[in-house]
């Protein structure tokens, strides 16, 4: 527990520090470049990152799940990753110009053949990248992602200043995978593996198979928003929806993605006791996640009206009530995300798949029924969206680990009285304009600090379980810097 403990504090703090290397770069775009621009590069990010799922075919999760793990099965891993970054590639350099013509965005074939062809190198350190995060080296793992985020947002300012305009964030995404790789051998040579391997491909085959296809339903539920809204709009309302969900994306990143695969190593491990053991684990993850995400979302969606002017600039004010909407649906996330890792670790890649599988479907079918009624509509859409995915993890988990919904929230009574007291006490000093009007700096630092202290003082005074793992983490560096 203590190294899960090390690992989630490292692989958080990590995501936060690229997270400001992230702000900057769209501070700086976003006041450089149009929404028209930026809906571009948004479709452009959506169709790349879907792809993921296939240039990795699930060969993470089978490194991450495996109780043992040779040499053979690495170069098993790699052979497919090798095959399938030529595959896609080669997807993608032929299909662009067609995916340009369907959205009606000329911009798009450049963009993304040239973000594709980073897919040719990532493999050299995808290996040891996941080896990384099955033994819970986050330290190592966290600088190679800080130095890639460094390596984008330097070269995408620079590129923007020299008038490259919109290419410049495509060779800002080449530019931190090939960071990445390089980071990557530096700090492990020995498990790049070339040599190809044959025998034994059918079960990395068949569990790659189940594994991406759940990955990549998933992917298509995250970014359907983007891709409906770039086939029944322009490319400026998909630059507004973009930055819309700017601060919940980054949000979530830091508080959800960022420790998925510490959590589902950790899953993995409590996987081989008892079902208590999952069960006590995912119950403990989710209040200690809804103590941070609960009032962070809260706290964005009633500061949006000064946030998004103040950070992205004044021209894109249209993104604040999107912003606000979103947030909502963030507070809904934490529950399904953690689920859905709790599957991965166990080595539940069917029941997985099956989940995400039922819950696209009924994602996508909310989402084009609420884009009938417009842009506003389609908005809320993905709120409800967010707690249909709710209702079925709990169905799920309930019959998976015996856990029921009612029993988690009453568990997470201490988180959402720290979510009712940041709501509570925002709305005292911002008064009931808070949603349209933006108040000066100096009054949103003044807010922003009470509020901060005022969660911190209810994290102590309620014995929050956050407390309890954050003096626990301490104690333990403590006595390692003892035994030292």
């Amino acid at each position: 527990m203590n190294s899960f403990r090390v690992s989630a504090i490292v692989a958080s703090g990590a995501q936060y520090l690229m997270f400001v290397l992230s702000f900057v770069k769209i501070a700086v775009i976003s006041r450089l470049l149009t929404p028209t621009d930026i809906g571009v590069y948004t479709i452009a990010g959506a169709l790349i990152f879907m792809a993921q799922v296939f240039r990795v075919y699930g060969t993470w999760d089978f490194i991450v799940s495996r109780k043992e793990i040779d040499r053979h099965q690495l170069g098993l891993c790699s052979t497919v990753l090798f095959v399938m970054a030529i595959v896609v590639t080669t997807a993608f350099l032929i299909a662009a110009p067609y995916a340009a013509d369907f959205f009606a965005m000329p911009d798009l074939t450049g963009m993304i053949q040239l973000m594709a062809l980073s897919f040719l190198i990532l493999p050299i350190g995808a290996i040891n990248q996941a080896l990384m995060n099955r033994d819970l080296r986050f330290v190592p793992l966290s600088i190679i992602r800080i130095a890639a985020t460094l390596a984008d947002t330097g070269l995408v300012i620079i590129l923007i200043y020299l008038d490259f305009g919109l290419i410049s964030l495509a060779w800002g995404y080449v530019a931190a995978n090939v960071v990445s790789t390089v980071m990557v051998i530096f700090y492990d040579p020995k498990n790049i593996i070339f040599r190809p391997r044959l025998r034994g491909m059918t079960e990395l085959l068949r569990f790659g198979t189940l594994s991406a296809s759940g990955t990549l339903l998933n992917n298509i539920g995250y970014y359907a928003p983007t891709m409906l809204l770039g086939r029944a709009y322009d490319a400026a309302t998909v630059g507004f929806y973009g930055r819309g969900q700017t601060l919940i994306t980054f949000f979530r990143q830091g508080l959800e993605v960022a420790t998925g695969p510490v959590t589902t190593s950790w899953f993995a491990k409590k996987a081989k006791g008892s079902l208590e053991d999952s069960r006590n684990a995912y119950v403990r993850f989710v209040i200690v996640v809804a103590a941070v995400s609960w009032p962070l979302y809260i706290f964005v969606m009633m500061n949006a009206a000064t946030l998004i002017p103040l950070l992205l600039g004044p021209n894109w004010t249209v993104s604040v009530p999107i912003t606000q909407v979103l947030a909502i649906g963030g507070i809904l996330t934490p529950y399904t995300v953690a689920g859905m890792n709790l599957l991965t670790g166990r080595g539940k890649v069917g029941l997985r798949l099956w989940f995400s599988l039922i819950n696209q479907v009924v994602r996508i079918a909310i989402l084009l029924v609420a884009l009938s009624y417009g842009f506003s509509a389609f908005v809320w859409g993905i709120v409800i969206a967010h707690g249909a995915s709710l209702v079925l993890m709990a169905l799920l988990l309930r019959r998976e680990i015996g856990l029921s919904l009612r029993g988690l929230l009453r568990s997470m009574r201490h988180s959402a009285i720290l979510a009712g007291v940041v709501a509570a006490l925002n709305y005292v000093m911002l008064g009931q304009d808070f949603a349209t009007v933006p108040v000066s700096i100096g009054y949103f630092t003044v807010v922003m600090i009470v509020t901060a202290l005022a969660w911190v003082g209810c994290i102590v005074g309620l014995k929050h379980v956050l407390w309890e793992e954050v003096q626990r983490a301490l104690a333990a560096r403590r006595g390692k810097k003892a035994a030292a």
